[in-house]
């Protein structure tokens, strides 16, 4: 892998991203320097989570860009494989704008947190462990307090503003216990729908008698395989299987009836 590569890849502003996670998944197969990369399109777009088209788009977009080199590479057989890249480290080095961490400094007049407290490195840009020094805000209004100070010069009213609220979270009324969810049952041996049942049977048009083969099939169906559930109503009422018996049975109980005579005046 090529640390070099991704340090350079991740410090360039004018890439997108897409090309970057591209350009980061082939440094994973680079040596030291860039070169000995001959990943497969197809190892690089698993890595990166797109399509292998999308990923062949992203590789020559980096050719076209001049960061890296492509070259084809044949079997002994004289069949296609995996192409060698080779990355152009002063390409690379051009294009990184953004500085490194160890190299970026914060300005002492801008404000991290309310404009007091801010800090930054005085470890001469080197990589280790970084070094601190609290800074003052010349521009802020406010002068630096120590806490204990602070504490010694509190007011008897704030500490009574203080308990009137902790009295008035006193009066707060306990949150109400959340419902218990009902335990789920295997469907009874006399089991029959009930109201909500009911009325998505006759919707179709049909009776609870009419409707006693589905309701029968329905409840052996599910007593054989000891299932479950907490609402037998919903269940039945969600049934792709009953649904499809109670329109058979309403079509046919129109056909018994035969055509409707209409009496015009």
């Amino acid at each position: 892998m090529s640390i070099r590569v991704v340090d350079l890849v991740m410090r360039n502003r004018d890439l997108p991203p897409s090309l970057k996670l591209a350009a980061v998944a082939l440094a994973f197969h680079a040596d030291a320097d860039g070169g000995n990369c001959y990943p497969s399109l197809a190892r690089v777009a698993a890595m990166t989570g797109v399509s292998e088209r999308y990923t062949k788009a992203l590789v020559k977009d980096m050719v076209e860009r001049g960061l890296i080199r492509a070259q084809r590479r044949y079997r002994k057989g004289g069949g296609r494989t995996s192409s060698a890249y080779q990355w152009d480290i002063d390409a690379l080095e051009v294009g990184a704008t953004i500085p490194r961490a160890s190299e970026a400094k914060v300005n002492p007049g801008s404000s991290m947190v309310g404009g007091i407290g801010e800090a930054q490195f005085t470890n001469g840009g080197t990589i280790g462990e970084p070094q601190f020094q609290p800074l003052v805000n010349p521009s802020s209004p406010y002068p630096s307090v120590d806490p204990s100070e602070e504490e010694k010069n509190a007011s008897p009213s704030s500490s009574a503003c203080d308990a009137e609220d902790a009295s008035q979270e006193d009066d707060q009324p306990a949150p109400t216990a959340k419902p218990k969810r009902r335990p789920a049952k295997p469907i009874p041996p006399d089991w029959q729908p009930g109201p909500r049942a009911v009325r998505w049977i006759e919707s179709f048009g049909l009776t609870v008698a009419d409707a006693k083969p589905a309701i029968v099939e329905f409840r052996e169906y599910w007593a054989a395989r000891s299932k479950r559930r907490v609402d037998w109503d919903l269940c039945l009422t969600r049934n792709g299987r009953v649904e499809a018996a109670l329109i058979r049975l309403a079509k046919q109980r129109k056909q018994d009836r035969g055509p409707t005579l209409r009496i015009v005046n």
